[in-house]
């Protein structure tokens, strides 16, 4: 599965229980944005989308990261990921970090190194102008076994250095 969570659209998509993968159930996510860390949960269609309903089902990533540039057919580089699963919210969640560094030298010095081979192609906006906006991040997510139907995919992102949480959703199908 390929969706644009964070470009805050409204998206239809489907889900298959099984997949072209060796693991049978890994799914690619892409979006994009700079610090702080990020989830993705789902939520039965039906229930009142509320946060504790996205807590219930938090999804697990799985294997790499890439960061990709250009859209589906554009340049793509695989690297590890960064990823918490002590200390989350909601308990036994895994969590992970923005790839792509804020790097405001001005007010809080250096950020972490960016993971892609040149750094000025992905590193943070530091003056709200300067981030690269052909830049993606591709997540793949396990599909947990829940009932085959309708649910809303939700992403979190808890900002890195300020107090913001950005959200957005896109409708899925998981089928069997």
């Amino acid at each position: 599965m390929r969706a644009s969570a964070p470009r805050h659209t409204h998206a239809r998509t489907r889900i298959a229980r099984t997949a072209p993968r060796s693991d049978g159930r890994a799914r690619d996510l892409a979006g994009g944005a700079q610090g702080g860390g990020y989830l993705y949960r789902l939520c039965k269609v039906g229930e009142e989308l509320t946060e504790r309903c996205f807590e219930k089902t938090p999804l697990e990533f799985v294997g790499y990261q890439t960061l990709r540039w250009g859209g589906v057919a554009g340049t793509e580089q695989d690297f590890i990921g960064t990823y918490v699963d002590e200390g989350t919210w909601p308990p036994g969640s895994k969590w992970a970090r923005n790839p792509i560094p804020r790097n405001d030298y001005q007010f809080t010095g250096a950020g972490f190194a960016p993971p892609c081979r040149d750094p000025k192609l992905c590193s943070g906006m530091v003056d709200g102008d300067t981030a690269n906006p052909r830049l993606e991040i591709i997540d793949r997510v396990r599909v947990p076994d829940v009932p085959a139907g309708a649910y809303v995919l939700g992403w979190r992102w808890d900002c890195e250095e300020s107090n913001q949480i950005w959200q957005s959703c896109s409708d899925v199908l998981i089928v069997s």
